[in-house]
């Protein structure tokens, strides 16, 4: 599957809490996702005045959210499908990431059930390693119209 920017026809995320600009491509058991954190997003007012970094949960949220567009973006999911994070583990944070830095999500699928979703990933910036962990998603469809 080619990229997409439409990321809002993917997720049921909006903005400020949106953490994917694009979704690079996507495999059936992969996902490359970007997101570039420009300097005036919401969290750096107080993280940390003089010396900026984007939060961990930040970051890892933003793993979370792409590895779920990567599957939207295949059409694994009707339209309206809500999804929820339910477990992060093994995570470890890096590398400082600073306004400006792009974040290149790489995802993988651990797990697939018609419930959840267990993933892992690497976030990268410039190639070098600044975060990765693993999750577990629980999705719910949308009823079929009656």
């Amino acid at each position: 599957m080619n990229g997409t920017k439409d990321i809002e026809s993917l997720l049921p995320h909006r903005s400020p809490f949106l953490f994917v600009d694009e979704v690079v491509g996507a495999e059936e058991k992969k996902s490359v996702c970007q997101k570039t954190f420009n300097a005036d997003e919401f969290f750096f007012k107080g993280h940390f005045p003089g010396n900026p970094i984007v939060p961990g949960v930040i970051i890892a949220e933003g793993m979370g959210q792409s590895g779920t567009a990567g599957l939207a973006a295949q059409g694994r999911f009707a339209k309206g499908t809500e999804f929820f994070l339910l477990e992060m583990g093994k995570v470890k944070f890096l590398s400082p990431v600073r306004p400006g830095d792009t974040c290149r999500y790489e995802v993988e699928i651990i797990e697939m059930t018609h419930k959840i979703i267990r993933q892992k990933g690497t976030t990268y910036v410039n190639d070098k390693a600044v975060c990765e962990g693993e999750w577990v998603v629980y999705y719910r469809q949308p009823k079929p119209a009656e």
